[in-house]
């Protein structure tokens, strides 16, 4: 439909996980998770305490499964829907915007289980479920399946992966399965499977190239090393650890794997992970720590079993979640895991609802949120700042929840009574119980002092103050919801018997009625007071004195809850596949609405916030939502703009008292410690000084000794520089003298190395004369005899000719005498043949009990079948005889047919059957002599064959070299290919980089509209301000108080002109202008580029397609000469 209005709501943040979601946990960085709720996955960034939504497609049904990239750059989500969906988000934008959507329709797959990412990004996996099981193997950016593969026939897949190291392996594990895949020439071929029938796999890991572990329902733990299954046993020890596991009917089942550099992590049993660390540096790993989650801070019902379990990139943080929908954390690097090797994980966040949310409740001058669900437990959430305050976990379920205007109690209805409760800093406290059975419903009044909740059919209102109760009877079945008006004066409530009334609280006594054939789910009144408006299954009604002016019907949805903005605008309307429908009042039959996706399950309860900031939608998946409403421009649509929501909580007597002596103790202990530190200080500075004279006069001591030293060493200095200076002017005496000496050794030795030197080269040219006469007789005698070899060899060429024909002539003579040799063997077979059927004819009449007949005929159909292959096989020339024994065969068939109807005569026949078997065996006998006779020939064509390849060595030599030269041609194609590539993507560069500067361009232009649009919306409050101190006019004292205020509240901060200058418009202008020509000059020189690739690989085509036909050429001349030497070898085996 199309958009209500100009109204939207925006998802803004989400209390709840997503329990029966495949990985539903994962870690990109430390400080950020991805977790899905409802129908949505969620970037949660853990200081902040800020949501980010990573939207699903439109009409998806929910989550199945996700997996994180390993460069935690891409996000995979699997859907559930009509057909299964695969869609590819990108992470390092805040949008996240959808790279990739993986369709299922186009492959018949419904829902896709489990997915992998492969090491490098490039390649995913999608393993569908039931009943076909199949793999598909994505290169998921072009959207391209390169293959698929069955991996199970009827067994439950429940974890794929990718060899980190390699991504042509994959890892296929489940129920009694537990496989590895290679991907070879386009295929998925099955490698290598494991035994391991009577084992549930439920995950696994991989730690190597070679190596991967895996854990089962059992509790086993399975690694694979060098394609070998070895079992590592049970992590788990009954006996040492009665704690966590409790349950005598529950198996502590490995359910979660993971792995990082030092080893693996997995979970054993229920709420309880081992770290195992290698020991050896090969394949043996030991338990380093055990980290278990906490009994006390969640429930008393402790067993929880592991989901998921992720590690952080740098190996900081172990995040897990669990089957109930928590989360928890742990840093790796604490110094209780290194010391005392156990530990307890701390929630990630806060605890969140495990079950179904029943019953939702919003506070007026707080901005908290109470909800019960079906776990147990009632959670005080704070919408402003997206934290749980606190939580209280009961006995007995809570039905319904109510939280006081004023913040500070609360009202929980129960299945025995109905319990008022204080709000404390530390706790909820019992202090009023009202005997109301099966409360459905209850709600405060908007003073407080008043409550309505509901029993079955029965409606009551007490009053707190004076515990007065007054009972509303007139509902014939179960009251679903119950509504105050604005005033308190009425009460509007709706059943399941398809009746609406408008209660008097005054008197007790109904004012209208309406009664219709539905099952009503939620009713409230319309925003002005006079009309209701109710949602049953099908139907949005608004009901005006006992009549229905409106009803819209929900096209095929369910209706199960209803909200409305303060202001009246708009109407919220909760759907049962958990989507979120926005109306604009007042309503209308041909008006729009807007459908916004939520939850993957019914909504059960929505709210609007008092200041009609946010809109809360709680469903059945144990996930409350936070919607933000904005208008068309973006701006919220709050009632009120400043709200100043009230502080104070309740606070016990004893926690005061308590808190009391603990600051009196606490100030004690700092001014004893404040004491104790004065004496230490003191008597530190008396040891400080008697230590400082002790080193002062060893100090003294030192510096004098050293001064005795100094001058013992001067007077040696002095000495042994008068010596050195003796010893190097006889040194430079005697090196004056060598130097002469050897500068005449080495001219004498110059001039007679250049005597030398000149003989050499008078020599080397007398040797190059006589070097070129010897090359030009040689070159004479190699033409000579070249032309000689020329003629020897064309003589032997025609004779090798002539030979050749000759051969041609008695091959054709072979060939004629072998047909007609093959012709008489056919005629005599045939006439044989002819025999037997004549022979079988007659029998016709006599022939009933042939069973053993039948046998010996198909074991002669068996051997006739094989000699007539190989004849087949060995000449080509007998495929006429081959289609006349096939016909011979059919009628023997026919034969045998006859022959079962007629098995009464047999036993009077088995004299002459076992003549016809003694006939059969001379026949076969002919065969295998005709059969040896043929092999015969097949050998010496075979040798004579190899003779003639050793001749055809150098036509092959030719053939190598063109094929070379054709492949160095193909090799300059894929250059210049791969050039024109690179001068793509330099293009592409630039031209991204250009609309990135004009991206930042208009975003500075946003940016100071967005300042004046604050400074409009500044002055707009300020006009608005000064028109309310105008009442104060003949109150002077007033008026100058207010405008104090004014001033205090406006007129303190910096003004800030907030005009655009004209300039930078036309230097934006300038800008884009400059950035189109240029795009539209590189446009041009890539296109000239273009143009000429295209005319050098033309040419290079054209070279090779010659090269192709004179490597064609060459073929045929080969092929020639192998049949020649085919026909000389069968006219030499002829003769």
């Amino acid at each position: 439909m199309a958009m209500a209005g100009n109204l939207h709501i925006h998802p803004y943040h989400s209390f709840g996980v997503c329990k029966g979601v495949r990985n539903n946990l994962l870690l990109p960085d430390e400080r950020t998770v991805i977790f899905p709720s409802g129908k949505h996955s969620i970037r949660f960034h853990i200081p902040e305490r800020r949501s980010e939504f990573i939207h699903g497609t439109k009409g998806n049904k929910g989550l199945l499964s996700l997996t994180l990239s390993l460069d935690q750059r891409y996000l995979a989500v699997s859907e559930r829907g009509q057909w299964g969906t695969i869609t590819i988000y990108e992470l390092k934008t805040e949008t996240c915007p959808m790279k990739q959507v993986l369709k299922g329709q186009d492959l018949g797959v419904h829902e896709f289980v489990s997915l992998a990412f492969s090491a490098d990004s490039k390649y995913l996996l999608g393993q569908s479920g039931g009943p076909k099981w199949s793999l598909f193997y994505w290169q998921w950016i072009e959207n391209e399946v390169i293959a698929t593969a069955q991996t199970s026939n009827s067994a439950v897949v429940s974890q794929v992966s990718f060899n980190p190291y390699d991504e042509k392996q994959i890892c296929v594990s489940g129920k009694g399965l537990l496989k590895l895949f290679e991907l070879q020439k386009g295929s998925l071929r099955q490698g290598k499977s494991f035994r391991v029938e009577k084992e549930n796999i439920l995950c696994h890991a991989w730690l190597s190239r070679d190596c991967f572990i895996s854990g089962t329902e059992t509790g086993k733990l399975l690694m694979v090393k060098s394609s070998r299954l070895h079992n590592l046993g049970m992590p788990f020890d009954s006996k040492t650890d009665k704690k966590g596991f409790s349950a005598p009917g529950l198996l502590p089942s490995v359910t979660a794997i993971t792995s990082f550099s030092k080893g693996f992590a997995c979970s054993t049993g229920v709420g309880l992970v081992c770290l195992y660390e290698n020991s050896d540096g090969k394949d043996g790993y030991k338990k380093s720590a055990e980290i278990r989650i906490p009994e006390e801070t969640y429930t008393n019902q402790p067993l929880q079993a592991i989901a998921t379990m992720c590690i952080s990139p740098e190996e900081e943080t172990l995040a897990i979640s669990t089957d109930r929908g928590q989360l928890y954390k742990i840093s790796l690097s604490s110094p209780e895991i290194s010391l005392n090797k156990k530990d307890y994980f701390e929630f990630l966040c806060h605890p969140l609802h495990s079950g179904s949310i029943t019953g939702m409740s919003v506070c007026s001058s707080k901005p908290l949120i109470a909800t019960c669900s079906k776990d147990g437990t009632v959670h005080i959430w704070n919408y402003n700042a997206m934290f749980l305050e606190q939580f209280k976990e009961f006995d007995e379920e809570p039905l319904c929840v109510s939280i006081h205007p004023d913040g500070h109690s609360i009202l929980v209805g129960f299945s025995t009574d109905v319990c008022l409760m204080n709000l404390l800093n530390n706790g909820m406290r019992i202090v009023q119980k009202f005997n109301i059975h099966n409360c459905a419903e209850c709600v405060f009044n908007h003073d407080g002092n008043l409550f309505a909740a509901t029993s079955n059919k029965l409606i009551y209102i007490y009053n707190i103050r004076t515990q007065n109760s007054l009972e509303l009877v007139g509902h014939p079945k179960k009251v679903q919801s119950v509504r105050w008006s604005d005033d308190d004066q009425h009460l509007v409530s709706c059943g399941l018997d398809g009746t609406v009334y408008l209660w008097n609280t005054l008197t007790g006594t109904y004012e209208s009625k309406n009664e219709t054939e539905c099952s009503y789910a939620d009713v409230m009144f319309s925003p002005i007071n006079e009309s209701i408006l109710a949602v049953d299954r099908s139907n949005l009604k608004e009901i005006q004195d006992g009549r229905i002016q409106t009803e819209l019907t929900s096209e095929g949805l369910s209706y199960t809850a209803i909200a409305r903005t303060h202001l009246g605008e708009r109407i919220f309307v909760g759907t049962s596949a958990g989507s979120v429908r926005v109306f604009e009042y007042p309503l209308e039959q041909k008006k729009p609405w807007t459908v916004y996706q939520a939850h993957s399950r019914p909504i059960t309860k929505m709210v609007v916030t008092p200041s009609d900031q946010f809109l809360l939608t709680a469903s059945e998946d144990n996930c409350l939502l936070v919607w933000v409403i904005t208008d068309q421009d973006g701006r919220t649509l709050e009632m009120v703009q400043d709200m100043d929501y009230t502080e104070e909580i309740l606070c016990s007597k004893s926690y005061l008292e308590d808190k009391e002596d603990s600051i009196s103790e606490l100030k004690a202990h700092v001014e004893w410690q404040r004491s104790e530190l004065e004496y230490r200080l003191n008597m530190k500075d008396v040891d400080f000084k008697k230590n400082l004279k002790i080193v002062m006069q060893n100090y003294v001591q030192q510096i004098e000794a050293l001064q005795d030293q100094i001058k013992v060493l001067s007077t040696e200095k002095e000495d042994q520089k008068v010596f050195y200076q003796d010893t190097i002017a006889t040194m430079i005496e005697k090196y004056t003298k060598d130097l002469k000496d050897e500068e005449l050794n080495y001219s004498k030795a110059m001039v007679a190395e250049h005597d030398k030197y000149v003989y050499l080269e008078k020599k080397m040219q007398m040797m190059q004369q006589n070097h070129e006469k010897k090359l030009q007789e040689r070159e004479a005698n190699y033409l000579h005899s070249m032309e000689g070899m020329k003629q020897s060899y064309e003589t032997k060429l025609k004779e090798f000719q002539d030979k050749w024909e000759e051969e041609v002539k008695n091959s054709l003579a072979y060939k004629e005498a072998a047909e007609f040799e093959i012709k008489d063997i056919y005629h005599s077979y045939n006439l044989d043949l002819q025999m037997e059927a004549e022979t079988q004819e007659k029998l016709q009449l006599d022939m009933k009990f042939m069973e053993k007949k039948i046998a010996q005929h198909e074991a002669l159909k068996s051997r006739i079948e094989d000699q007539g292959c190989k004849i087949n096989n060995l000449q080509q020339e007998t495929e006429d005889l081959k289609k006349q024994l096939k016909d011979a065969k059919k009628n023997i068939n026919d034969l045998t047919k006859e022959k079962e109807d007629q098995n009464n005569t047999m036993n009077d026949q088995i004299r002459y059957i076992e003549e016809l078997q003694m006939s059969i065996k001379i026949r076969d006998k002919s065969l295998e002599e005709k059969q040896a006779e043929l092999s015969q020939l097949i050998t010496e064509g075979k040798l004579q064959e190899e003779q003639n390849k050793l001749r055809s060595e150098k036509e092959r030599s030719e053939v190598d070299q063109l094929q070379r030269t054709l492949q160095e041609y193909k090799e300059d194609l894929r250059m210049v290919e791969n050039k024109l590539r690179e001068i793509k993507a330099e293009s592409e560069e630039v031209i991204a980089d250009l609309k990135e500067k004009v991206k930042s361009r208009d975003q500075a232009l946003l940016r100071e509209r967005h300042k004046v649009r604050d400074v409009n919306i500044k002055v707009h409050r300020m006009t608005s301000d000064i028109h309310n101190c105008a009442r104060f006019v003949q109150e002077p004292k007033k008026l100058k108080k207010s405008f104090i205020e004014l001033h205090e509240r406006y007129m303190h901060q910096d003004e800030v002109t907030m005009e655009i200058d004209a300039q930078v418009m036309q230097e934006h202008t300038r800008n884009t202008e400059r950035l189109q020509n240029i795009i539209a000059s590189q446009n041009a020189s890539h296109i000239k580029e273009l143009k000429h690739e295209k005319e050098a690989y033309a040419k290079a085509v054209r070279e090779s397609g010659f090269l192709v036909q004179s490597l064609n050429y060459q073929r045929a001349v080969n092929m020639k000469l192998q049949n020649c030497l085919k026909g000389k070898s069968a006219s030499r085996s002829a003769g």
